[in-house]
């Protein structure tokens, strides 16, 4: 496979990206108050973004601070698009239709993508491809990214395309320092940050590896789908009807996105600890480590009921079908092709999350000051209408929990092989609530 690449000359572009110039563009945002929008209506870039773009860049008349601006803002843009998307991927896999599915998630990925990289002052665009300088006050472009060609066994420069493009930012950008910090900073079950577990239970796993793990697995599809332009095409432009997977039983698709939701079940502090939990213990099984309680006790401070429980479940080899399936790569034409897609991008979209949540909550923001965003967007994809929506998101999550009850109580009452269109017309309103994953955004960012 022919992965695109930085030029090394782009390299120190994306290392010395000030991240800084977009948690400063939030603080503005929250010291003025009552919000409203994400950005203002005024700003040059914010329609026609890419267009007006290159036209500047070209003529060098950039207006440097309105794209800084909208750099920043479409961080968490991006991000709620991507949870969108992803809420339309678990719509496709419950109705069978497992090419949309595929097509959704893969765009779920990319804009976790996009999401994740603006936080770090990077702009994926369409061909050249802004990044915030280290003084926070201008932005230079990509324009080039370069391919490593069979023939002549040597790399070649070519345009710098969105989706030949997103792969190589983020991959440089997640083999550097900043971020294994970030990512570090992201992961703390039980308030014990990734590196304090792994100190207290012996395991020397350099945490640089693991976010380079991460990133090279959860962003794969961002290499595979547009590299092989043929599977990718399959799912969104070629028709589906003439070579159609094989649809999943009810049973199994319910059991996919119960799981997904359940890792995604939400805490206080934007947290969702199930995730976090799951993500370590993956970990410390990849180690081959022998797990014990004393060691906990002895190194982390816990109660020894505590360290019990916890000895239990870091040993138990019991994993949710998501995180399984997010190491497999099928073929498009395969049913679990886009189990795994959205897997991938469900873990991606996780980071990105975490990411963005930091800028707003290092910025000073409030409930208050995104009400703006999560009522509305609750009131037309969940719950509403908006005065009926509980006073805080997280309440929402009693309504998704029971709704995956009386889905699994189905499942397992119904035959192994029973079909999607039957599982929908015995509960058509519960198929209506438990595709609305833009709701993790919600918690992501508010609660």
């Amino acid at each position: 496979m022919s992965i695109p690449a930085l030029l090394n000359t782009d390299k120190p572009k994306v290392r010395l990206a000030s991240r800084k110039a977009v948690e400063e563009y939030f603080i503005r945002c929250a010291a003025a108050g009552g919000n409203d929008r994400w950005i203002d209506e005024a700003n040059r870039y914010r329609k026609l973004t890419t267009k007006t773009y290159e036209a500047d860049e070209s003529s060098a008349s950039v207006h440097h601070a309105a794209l800084i601006e909208y750099i920043s803002a479409s961080a968490p843009t991006h991000l709620i698009d991507g949870w969108s998307y992803l809420g339309r991927t678990t719509d496709a896999i419950l109705r069978g239709d497992l090419n949309a599915a595929i097509h959704f998630a893969y765009y779920a990925e990319l804009r976790a993508a996009m999401s994740l990289l603006a936080c770090e002052g990077i702009g994926v665009f369409n061909r050249k491809h802004p990044i915030i300088d280290k003084s926070g006050t201008s932005t230079s472009p990509i324009k080039r990214t370069q391919l490593w060609d069979r023939g002549s066994k040597r790399y070649k420069k070519q345009p710098a395309s969105t989706h030949g493009t997103v792969w190589p930012l983020l991959h440089h950008w997640g083999s550097l320092k900043r971020a294994e910090n970030l990512i570090e900073g992201l992961i703390a079950p039980a308030g014990y940050t990734l590196r304090q577990w792994l100190d207290a239970l012996s395991i020397p796993s350099s945490m640089r590896a693991i976010s380079k793990k991460w990133l090279r697995t959860w962003g794969t599809d961002l290499t595979r789908l547009t590299d092989d332009h043929d599977s990718r095409n399959m799912s969104s432009y070629r028709p589906s009807e003439l070579r159609l997977a094989p649809a999943p039983s009810a049973p199994s698709a319910i059991e996919f996105v119960a799981d997904l939701w359940k890792l995604f079940e939400p805490a206080t502090g934007g947290r969702f600890p199930q995730l976090e939990k799951e993500l370590l213990k993956r970990i410390v099984r990849a180690s081959g480590k022998p797990i014990t309680a004393d060691a906990l006790e002895n190194n982390l401070g816990m109660p020894p009921a505590t360290a019990a429980n916890w000895q239990r479940y870091l040993t138990n080899p019991d994993e949710p079908k998501p995180l399984t399936l997010s190491d497999k790569n099928s073929d498009v034409d395969q049913t679990d092709c886009s189990f795994q897609v959205a897997s991938r991008a469900a873990l991606l979209l996780f980071l990105a999350t975490g990411s963005t949540r930091k800028h707003l909550i290092d910025a000073g923001y409030s409930s208050d000051n995104l009400e703006f965003f999560w009522r509305r967007l609750c009131e037309v994809r969940f719950g509403g209408p908006a005065n009926i929506l509980p006073d805080e998101p997280i309440d929402l999550w009693d309504d998704i929990e029971a709704t995956i009850s009386e889905a699994e109580a189905w499942s397992a009452a119904a035959s192994p092989n029973a079909s999607l269109g039957e599982w929908r017309k015995r509960q058509p309103a519960i198929m209506n609530q438990i595709v609305s994953l833009e709701l993790a955004a919600v918690w992501g960012l508010v609660a």
